[in-house]
This record gives structure tokens, C-alpha cells and sequence, in this order.
């Protein structure tokens, strides 16, 4: 013969209060409607080097690897990180912000090309090196400087062809936009 025992339990009635509702203590419930009182935020974690991980600068598993700009004046440059991450870095040298320059295509759609076929970058993040800004526009010099209607299509369709690269890529992109975007 088989016993089953039943065990009594008290059901806990949760009750959600309007936020600045006084509760039966007279004091103000919590801001956040339904807000669970045993949460408690996560405590960070110690790294290799005893530090929070989110002061850790030192730390080897964090380690970059940098390719393409290895000197200055390289308008976009890669930078690979072990968790995955590459950082596609703008910055066109000896100006104030970045513009799109007539190379700009070619160098774009090589760079994605190159990032496409790592199988070690996870995602990608576009990011400018200049302070403020993120991307001006197209370099007026460069649109006045066309020879004819032609020459100024072309650049344009050049353009828009880089662009596609990012809808098309197949691994996430996001951007890092400090500043004005055109």
C-alpha cells in the first residue's frame, strides 16, 4: 500500500501598489510597480587580477589584436578582440571630421569583405576616432571636383554600394555615433 502525504503551505498573496501609494507602515511603496524586494543587484566579479571587471584594463583576456592602420594616415582601420568583437575605426587623417572621400568605397567595401570572411569576428562596431563627430558627409571638394553629371553618379552609386555592404553583412553591426552623422 502506497501513502501520499500532503504538505500544507501558506500561498504568498504578491500585491502590487501605485507607485508613491502608502503602504499599510505608512511608508511610500517602491517607485517600480511590483518591485521585488529580495532582488538584489549582482555583485561584480573579481578578475585575474583581483580587480572589478569593470576597472580591469590590465587583464590578458581582454587583450586586443590590431590590424590594418599600423601607421598614421590610414583613413579606416580594424581592431580584433578576442571576444569576438571588431572595432572598424574612421578617422581620415589631417582633418577635423571625417568625410567621405572617393577611396572611402573601395576601402569600406574591403574591409567588410575582410571581416566577413573571419570566422573569429563575431560582430562589428563602426566607430570615428575623431572626437566629436561620427561622419560629416561627402567631401564637398571631391562632389565640386566632378568632371560631369556621370563622373558625380558614379561616386554616388560607389557610395551607396559601401553602405550596402552593412545591410547585407551578414554578422551584427552596430555604430558608435558621439556626434553628428550625415
Amino acid at each position: 500500500m502506497m501513502t501520499t502525504t500532503k504538505k500544507k503551505t501558506k500561498a504568498s498573496k504578491k500585491t502590487r501598489t501605485s507607485p508613491g501609494a502608502k503602504t499599510k507602515k505608512g511608508s511610500t511603496a517602491s517607485k517600480k510597480t511590483g518591485a521585488n524586494k529580495n532582488h538584489k543587484r549582482p555583485k561584480a566579479t573579481k578578475g585575474s587580477q583581483g580587480k572589478t571587471a569593470s576597472k580591469r584594463t590590465d587583464d590578458p583576456n581582454r587583450a586586443t589584436v590590431t590590424q590594418g592602420q599600423t601607421t598614421p594616415g590610414e583613413p579606416l582601420s580594424i581592431e580584433k578582440r578576442e571576444s569576438g568583437l571588431a572595432i572598424l575605426w574612421m578617422d581620415i587623417p589631417g582633418e577635423a571630421v571625417n568625410t567621405l572621400k572617393e577611396s572611402f568605397a573601395e576601402d569600406f567595401t574591403r574591409a567588410f569583405q575582410n571581416l566577413g570572411e573571419d570566422r573569429d569576428v563575431k560582430a562589428v562596431v563602426l566607430a570615428s576616432r575623431k572626437r566629436d563627430s561620427f561622419i560629416a558627409g561627402a567631401d564637398i571638394q571631391m562632389i565640386k571636383g566632378a568632371a560631369s553629371v556621370e563622373e558625380a553618379e558614379s561616386l554616388s552609386r560607389n557610395g551607396q554600394t559601401a553602405m550596402h555592404r552593412i545591410e547585407s553583412f551578414k554578422k551584427p553591426v552596430e555604430a558608435a555615433i558621439p556626434g553628428p552623422c550625415l
